[in-house]
C-alpha cells in the first residue's frame, strides 16, 4: 500500500486494536474517542500551563508550538480571549527570567509581538548568556554559591552551638525536675 494511502500511526492502532469483528459504527465511535479535541481540551490546558522553552530551541518553535497547543485547548473560544492567554503562556514559557522581564517591559498586546520584541532582544543579546541560566530558569552560579554555603563549616554557628548546649541541658534537667514533681503529686492526690 502506498504511504499515502496508509492511516496514521495513531489511526492505524485504534484501527488494529479494534479486531476484525467491528463495525462501521463502532470504528468510528473509537477514532472520534481517541481524535476529537472534545475530550481533550483538558489535556492541552494541562499541557500549556507546563510548556517551558527546552534549551537550544528557538523562539520561533516555541511561538509555533504555543500557537498550535493554543488551538487544541480553546478550539471555541474567541480570538481576543485566545491572544491573552497566548501571550501570557508564551511569557512563561520562555524560560529565561531576564528575557522573560524585557519582554514584559515592552508590555506586547499580542504573542506574534512578544515573539518579536524576544527575538529582537535575543538576537542583542541583551538578555543574558544561556550558560549562565539552567534548564528551569535558575542562575547557576546563584545555586552553586548556596550549595557552597550549606556544605562549608561555619566558625559562628558553631560558637553559637557550644554556647548554646549547656542551656539547653540546664533546661532538660528543669523539664525532668517538673515533669517527676507533677508525677507524684498526681501519686499522692489519687490514694
Amino acid at each position: 500500500m502506498p504511504s499515502t494511502c496508509q492511516p496514521r500511526r495513531g489511526a492505524g492502532k485504534v484501527l488494529w486494536n479494534a479486531g476484525k469483528l467491528s463495525s462501521v459504527d463502532e470504528i468510528t465511535r473509537l477514532l472520534k474517542n481517541r481524535f476529537r479535541t472534545q475530550n481533550q481540551d483538558e489535556r492541552y490546558r494541562a499541557e500549556l500551563k507546563g510548556w517551558k522553552r527546552r534549551k537550544g530551541e528557538s523562539l520561533q518553535a516555541v511561538h509555533h508550538f504555543g500557537r498550535r497547543l493554543m488551538a487544541l485547548a480553546f478550539p471555541r473560544q474567541s480570538v481576543s480571549l485566545m491572544e491573552r492567554v497566548a501571550r501570557d503562556s508564551f511569557f512563561d514559557a520562555l524560560g529565561e527570567p531576564p528575557l522573560r522581564m524585557k519582554v514584559l517591559k515592552r508590555e506586547p498586546s499580542t504573542m506574534d509581538e512578544a515573539l518579536k520584541i524576544a527575538c529582537r532582544l535575543e538576537a542583542l543579546g541583551k538578555a543574558g548568556s544561556e550558560e549562565s541560566w539552567d534548564e528551569f530558569g535558575r542562575r547557576k552560579d546563584k545555586n552553586h554559591k548556596t550549595m557552597a554555603l550549606q556544605t562549608g563549616p561555619d566558625k559562628r554557628t558553631d560558637a553559637r552551638i557550644t554556647k548554646l548546649e549547656p542551656a539547653v541541658i540546664k533546661y532538660k534537667e528543669e523539664l525532668e525536675d517538673t515533669r517527676s514533681e507533677d508525677t507524684s503529686q498526681t501519686v499522692c492526690r489519687a490514694r
